[in-house]
Parts: structure tokens; sequence; C-alpha cells
């Protein structure tokens, strides 16, 4: 008896843990157009039902069915339910232990809701504004920050993107000067004279500046302090360029320079040089490559060694979520009765096994 109640113990937990996210992803069933959910292996895992399916973000998805959106579970189920004090609202998106939700559509007002649904936060400040880069229970909204209890930073305009480090790029509204600030507006390093201060990322902000002799400066900076970590000379790149030289989430720097590729670390070291400026930035060990071909532009992905593991055979490919990317072309058509589409497919990294994941018909 102790035995079976134990086996039903088990069963009852991995039930409530479920899957992880990379093992869920949204595909359209080609013959109803309706959504549902495969695996890596592209068995499918949840039955198409749905009109609409976000991919699975904090081991859940936001979905759409018979004009209703609401949150699902890794197993199918329905979590939260599309209501919030009479009214209707519509979750459009998972983001750090949060749903986001529009509450009207002609007033642009947005709420939080937390992942057991129970704590919601409305705000008057955010109508017409999008809340987004959710990190330690701060956001952005427009170009102001908040926290979750609906306080706003005072005196200060921020930058597009919140970095884990907990610092960011601030402009005070009174006098227009640049600082990197902490979530509670203190800050940590100010723009002297002739400093220009680019965006935080990995806990590092791009600065350049005018030396003594009149000469350009450039180097990576820590946000919590200031301190130059690595200097290089502005001079070999291009100076639109410098707005695109932020870390990525990788902690790589990327160049260009004598139309070859720098990839350096946090401290300067050069780790990787490629021939070509068809590579962009490091996001999870891969970084795209680009080849035009018959007047289209194929992406593909290198590794940190700079070896091509998937080849530059789509139009257009997403971030890999664990083995699978998502990657689509434009097939042309043959016949007069026929229409251009573009066809999006799943591809596994590993096997190299395909899944067709949509079909959008261009009249």
């Amino acid at each position: 008896m102790k035995t079976k109640h134990l086996a039903i113990l088990i069963l009852l937990f991995l039930w409530s843990c479920g899957p992880g996210d990379e093992d869920r992803f949204p595909f359209k069933d080609i013959k109803t157009e309706l959504w549902g959910y495969v695996n890596q292996d592209f068995d499918v895992i949840i039955e198409p039902q749905f009109h609409e399916a976000q991919p699975f973000k904090e081991g859940y998805a936001v979905v759409r069915k018979d004009g209703d959106n609401y949150i699902i579970d890794a197993f199918g189920r329905e979590r939260i339910n599309p209501e919030y004090d009479n009214k209707d609202y519509y979750i459009r998106s998972v983001e750090k232990g949060w749903f986001i939700a529009l509450l009207s559509e002609i007033t642009g007002e947005y709420i939080l809701i937390d992942h057991q649904g129970e704590k919601r936060i409305p705000s008057d400040e955010l109508k017409h504004k999008y809340p987004h880069e959710i990190i330690d229970d701060h956001f952005i909204s427009g170009s102001e920050l908040y926290s979750v209890d609906n306080e706003m930073l005072k005196n200060f305009r921020v930058q597009d993107n919140i970095d884990e480090s907990g610092y960011l790029l601030g402009y005070k509204t009174s006098d227009k000067s640049i600082h990197i600030i902490d979530f509670e507006g203190n800050a940590k390093v100010s723009a002297q004279e002739g400093e220009r201060f680019y965006p935080v990322a990995n806990g590092m902000f791009l600065k350049t500046w005018t030396g003594e002799d009149s000469t350009e400066h450039a180097g990576f900076c820590y946000a919590k302090n200031g301190k130059l970590s690595w200097e290089f000379d502005p001079s070999y790149y291009e100076r639109s360029d410098l707005k695109r030289m932020g870390y990525s989430k990788d902690g790589l720097v990327r160049m260009e320079r004598s139309k070859q590729t720098f990839y350096y670390d946090k401290d300067g070291d050069e780790k990787l040089i490629l021939d070509g400026t068809n590579y962009g930035h490091f996001n999870n060990g891969l970084a795209t490559i680009t080849i035009s071909r018959n007047e289209n532009r194929y992406t593909g992905f290198i590794d940190r060694s700079g070896e091509v593991v998937f080849e530059p055979l789509y139009t257009d490919v997403q971030t890999p979520q664990g083995n699978i990317i998502s990657a689509s072309n434009i097939v042309i058509a043959t016949k007069r009765n026929e229409y251009d589409r573009t066809e999006r497919w799943y591809v596994n990294l590993e096997t190299g096994k395909r899944l067709l994941q949509d079909i959008e018909i261009h009249k």
C-alpha cells in the first residue's frame, strides 16, 4: 500500500513540474490551420486546437482560442481566466515572473499579473505604453523606469533595455546630463564634458571621449564604478558602428575593421577573427552568418570557434531554442495559377530533421 501511495505521489510531482520550455514549440496544422505544440523530436505534445499560439516561456504560453487569449501550462491546461475587475483583458506575453495583459485597446492600458493570477497591478501611468524588460520587479514603459508597485523613477529617462546587472543609461530631465544609474536613480557614473556614454550590457558600457590633445578615444567601462576595462583606437572603426559595439549576452564585443570581423572578451583579449563583415553578435554560443545569393540574403549560424554549424540556406532564422531553429524561405511560384509563399520550418540542429511550421501565401 505504501509503495502504491509513493508511486502516486511521484506521478503527481512529475505532473505538476512538467517539462521545460525548451521542449515545447508551437506549430500550425496545415490542414486545420489550428496551432498546437511539438517537442524537439517533432512529436505532437499538445494537439492543434488554438487559433494563435506563442512560444513557451517560464513554463507558460499565451494562446488564443474562440476570440480569447489565455495562459496554458506545458500540458495544455488553462491556468489564468481572462477576467479582471469585471472587464475582459488580453494576456499578451510572459516576462520574468509576470504576465503582461492589455486591459483596453482603446486606452492602451496594461496590467501585470503574477504566475498565481493573484497579484494584479493596474496603473494609470501605463496607458498607451507597453511594459517590457522586466528584471528584479522593475520594468521599462516608454522611456521611463517603474517598479511593479507602480513607483516611477523620477527625474530620469532611460535606455530601451534593462541590463541584468541592475544598471542602465539614464538622461536627467532637468539638464539633459548623461549618467549610469541603478534602479533607485542613484548616479554611479556621470558623463563629463566631451564624454559620450552608450547603453549598458553585461555590466559594461561603451564610452567615447576627447583627450587633452584633441584625439578621440573609446573604451569599455564597468557600470558599477566607471573604471575603464579596456581601450581601443576609434579611428579604426566607423563612428556609426560604435553604437553597435555593446556586449552580447555571451560577453563578447563585435567590431569591424578592414573587411574583417573581430570578437573580444571583457578584458579586450582577441577571441576570434573572421574574414568578411557578414557576421552578427553572439547569443547563446552562436552568431549569424549572412550571404547573398540570387538577389536574396540567406542566414545561418557559426559557433564560437567560427565553424559553421547551420548552413545559410534560409532567408530568415531566429535564435535557437535548445537544439531547434525556426527558419523560413520564400518559395517562388512555378505555375501561373500558383502564388509565392513563405514556408517556416523547425530544424533540429543535431539531427537535421525538419518540420513544416507554417505557410504564408502571398497573393
